[in-house]
């Protein structure tokens, strides 16, 4: 008997923090202070910094982007196979978990590939990263399930650390566990889309899909 297991999603997680320049994560580490430019998110009790484009704006140039744009890459190439494309990030923001707050489930849209860059995460204190089953690959119908495997659970636990990144497709539906640490959970979250013309290449008749030649801005 053989069971397949289709169509696997991939969810990339490395911890980069040999890779860093810890005086730029220090600095955006003090945006979670400023609280006259923290927007709340929802009515869960948790923050994100009202300026959508920190990496660009904030440190431009800056080591974190760079190490992000090479793990960017990986993904990309290595992992979903697409070798010519490539991709710019569209928008980068802090959030803040203070403790006991929730992240709602949600899903990035007008991207490609986002991703989050742990900035202070207690091991093992909560704050996890949920990924859910989506309605398409959940049954409509079922009785009582007895216990739990990868073939029937609706939701997976990813557990994260400061300075852990995770990179995912942007159609992941994800959220984040209570924060049951004593200290702030701060990430960094990013979007991201592809450079120049996107395009479909079936049996070698290349079609753009937009006639948009999308060019790196700035």
């Amino acid at each position: 008997m053989i069971v397949e297991e289709l169509f696997p999603t991939p969810l990339l997680r490395v911890n980069i923090k040999d890779e860093l320049d810890i005086s730029e994560i220090e600095k955006l580490k003090l945006l979670s202070l400023d609280k006259k430019n923290l927007i709340p998110n929802g009515n869960n009790g948790n923050f994100f910094h009202k300026n959508v484009d920190l990496l660009k704006t904030y440190i431009p140039n800056s080591t974190t982007e760079k190490v992000i744009k090479k793990y960017l890459d990986i993904f990309l190439h290595d992992i979903l196979l697409e070798k010519e494309a490539n991709v710019r990030i569209t928008g980068s923001w802090i959030n803040v978990n203070p403790p006991r707050t929730v992240h709602h489930e949600h899903f990035h849209m007008n991207s490609i590939l986002s991703g989050t860059l742990y900035l202070n995460a207690e091991a093992n204190k909560g704050g996890e990263f949920i990924v859910h089953k989506t309605k398409a690959n959940t049954r409509q119908v079922a009785s009582h399930i007895y216990g739990s495997n990868k073939f029937v659970d609706k939701w997976k636990y990813i557990p994260v650390n400061t300075y852990d990144l995770h990179i995912f497709p942007s159609i992941l539906e994800h959220s984040v566990a209570s924060n049951r640490s004593k200290t702030n959970r701060l990430s960094l979250s990013f979007n991201t889309f592809y450079i120049g013309e996107v395009l479909m290449n079936p049996k070698n008749a290349v079609t753009s899909l937009t006639r948009l030649d999308i060019k790196e801005l700035g």
